[in-house]
């Protein structure tokens, strides 16, 4: 194994298992939590009230929703369960588009904070993932392509991707043009899940077999479509990253 190689393993390991483990257990954490809360407290009500309330307000309700969400998550709150919020609010095709929206000002936010004002504690909290600094390299000539490779391959921490593409070379608007677009698959895996969820708590799953067959087959499609161009970008990624070290 070269010398070069071997920065590259670890980097593999370190860079990608371990924000994949930490997902995957936040998701199994807030499931359970989110199936206890449903048995012992008004869950259904609540989620009624909540969904009922932004559809109310038409397009002010959900640019609010976006507006909102761009801060909370720009102040590290986690994305996936707004996520599934606006899935069960919006549905499908609306809610993608209002996560995409607000990932979009969210990483704006972030970033402009990470380049300006917050840019020594954004260097600090990004020194530890060799990615960001590798693909500086080529992001003043090739930034939009590297930067939606890098959002649909969710394989950094979001928010700390945020506040660390601000300091890279990558002109603003790459930033936030490139998160709208590469963002869109794991963004549809998460609100299809929010429509799965809604339809559960409302009980229109139980009483279709047919329907909640559907449904599930239509997740587990989409998951291992997210899955494939998750991987396909990251090949991509780091074909890219070896050729710039």
């Amino acid at each position: 194994m070269t010398e070069r190689g071997h920065p590259r393993e670890q980097f593999n390991k370190s860079a990608y298992a371990r924000p994949r483990m930490k997902r995957l257990v936040f998701f199994i954490v807030f499931i359970l939590g989110l199936i206890v809360a449903t048995r012992y407290l008004p869950v259904v009500e609540w989620a009624n009230e909540i969904t009922e309330s932004l559809r109310s307000l038409g397009i002010v309700g959900a640019s609010l929703y976006v507006l909102g969400f761009g801060v909370l998550v720009s102040m590290f709150v986690p994305a996936t369960p707004l996520s599934l919020l606006a899935g069960a609010t919006w549905g499908l095709y609306d809610g993608t588009i209002i996560i995409a929206l607000g990932c979009s000002l969210a990483t704006t936010i972030s970033a402009s904070l990470g380049r300006t004002w917050l840019r020594a504690p954004a260097e600090e909290l990004t020194k530890r993932y060799s990615l960001l600094r590798a693909l500086d390299k080529a992001f003043s000539t090739d930034a939009f392509r590297m930067i939606i490779l890098l959002r649909m391959s969710p394989i950094l921490p979001f928010a700390v991707s945020n506040y660390g593409l601000g300091t890279t070379a990558a002109p603003m608007w790459t930033i936030s043009l490139g998160t709208l677009i590469g963002i869109i698959p794991v963004t549809l895996m998460w609100v299809y899940l929010g429509t799965l969820g809604e339809s559960a708590l409302q009980g229109d799953l139980a009483a279709s077999p047919l329907r909640l067959g559907s449904l599930v087959a239509g997740f587990l499609a989409t998951v291992v479509l997210v899955g494939w161009v998750g991987r396909r970008a990251k090949h991509l990624l780091d074909a890219d990253t070896d050729e710039i070290e």
